[in-house]
């Protein structure tokens, strides 16, 4: 089964993005070993295997067999020991299949597996998988094992893998410690007593509640400021850029919320001045990319706008600062602090430009 993932990746048929983690897919590939699939767990699947006695008969050796159900275990019990089914007397094993080997069941059960079904026609397999990094062999891995093993099929065509969340400190979100994030206290904000709340509807230990509200009154004194959807998203862009690791702070996102409130209020400022009957003129930016906006005389009167890469060249810095210096809204202004972390997530040319701009 891993070569023929190691194949799929190799071979394209399975795209991971980005393509830095095909180094780790191949490491886990030809590394593999032998999985001990049950777990001494309360929770999950059971084992469907079943240790095998007979009424009245002592056993030579220890028999066990396997079974959807237990009626089908006794079948088989009964065919392989050559007795009456009625004389087989059944004990199933304790233990549980581990998670993930549950989970990774996951693309085809939910269709209705190993049934023939009208949904597994039409949704198996799936276009993209979404999830973290840190599972890629966990969770992913056997995914397409079982795929390939059992319907002879990806379960999914590309794999996205993204950056790990993290608290403002670097430290993997846990219950116990009390940094973990509701995204929904983050776009509607969350005093510290209603965080605090949160805490004893858990399922946590009550000996390790008061050590997660102190973590969290030592991360969010004043509680979550209310950011919004918009700042939260643009945040996770942001953060996503930069590597493997999201150090999420929530007073970053709200300082994305400040940035994308100025935007609104700029749009808003412009429109007023336009007026209500204002209309885009259609093909414009297609026109201005192309260089074909001419006037009435038939003139051309725009150069094409450069690419991202060429407004690094002197002649593009010129072109765009001409532009903007005319604007009266850069005169005299200065970019705040979340408008120079937002410039740079945004890119190093467009800052540039900006800054040059905005000291004219």
């Amino acid at each position: 089964m891993a070569r023929k993932a190691t194949e799929a990746v190799e071979t394209g048929e399975l795209k991971i993005i980005p393509d830095s983690h095909k180094k780790t897919w191949n490491y886990w590939m030809e590394g593999m070993r032998d999985w001990c699939i049950s777990r001494q767990l309360w929770w999950g699947h059971r084992v469907p295997a079943y240790q095998v006695s007979i009424k009245n008969k002592a056993m030579d050796e220890e028999t066990w067999v396997s079974g959807r159900t237990e009626a089908e275990a006794r079948t088989k019990a009964a065919k392989q020991l050559n007795v009456s089914e009625k004389d087989i007397v059944l004990l199933q094993d304790p233990d549980v299949l581990d998670t993930w080997f549950s989970s990774g069941l996951f693309p085809f059960s939910v269709h209705g597996w190993p049934d023939k079904t009208d949904e597994m026609d039409i949704f198996y397999p799936g276009t993209l998988l979404e999830t973290g990094h840190d599972i890629i062999f966990f969770w992913v891995a056997r995914m397409v094992f079982f795929g390939q093993k059992l319907l002879g099929k990806l379960p999914f065509k590309t794999v996205f893998l993204h950056a790990m969340v993290r608290d403002a400190h670097g430290r993997k979100m846990s219950k116990s410690l009390g940094n973990t994030i509701d995204p929904v206290d983050v776009i509607f904000g969350s005093s510290l007593e209603n965080l605090h709340k949160s805490l004893y509807n858990s399922n946590l230990d009550p000996r390790e509640v008061e050590k997660a509200k102190a973590g969290q009154r030592q991360d969010y004194p004043n509680g979550i400021p209310e950011c919004g959807t918009d700042a939260l998203r643009f945040a996770l862009c942001a953060y996503t850029a930069q590597g493997r690791d999201i150090n999420l702070d929530v007073l970053r996102v709200q300082g994305y919320r400040f940035f994308c409130n100025k935007l609104w209020n700029a749009t808003k400022f412009a429109l007023m001045y336009l007026g209500p009957d204002f209309q885009p003129q259609k093909g414009l930016i297609q026109e201005l990319m192309k260089g074909k906006k001419s006037d009435n005389s038939g003139k051309e009167s725009f150069k094409p706008l450069p690419a991202a890469a060429d407004l690094a060249s002197e002649a593009g810095k010129q072109m765009l600062n001409s532009v903007l210096a005319g604007s009266l809204f850069l005169g005299g202004s200065k970019p705040t602090k979340t408008d120079l972390e937002a410039s740079k997530a945004l890119g190093e040319a467009p800052n540039y430009f900006r800054h040059q701009a905005l000291a004219r």
